[in-house]
């Protein structure tokens, strides 16, 4: 059976309140890894299954 699922990065939003209480670096500051407007296709069918290899 196939999947696909496409996720789209809307908006980056930065919690200064939940960093200082859950992150290692409170001061790390908003996310690196994602930019509004990427855009990221995961497919899952019998040769690929991005859904658990993302960012690999």
């Amino acid at each position: 059976m196939e999947h696909a699922c496409k996720v789209t990065v809307l908006e980056k939003r930065l919690f200064p309140e939940l960093q200082a209480e859950y992150l290692a670096d409170p001061q790390s500051g908003a996310c690196s890894c994602f930019e509004v407007g990427q855009e990221f296709l995961f497919e899952r069918n019998e040769k690929r299954d991005d859904f658990w290899h993302f960012r690999e």
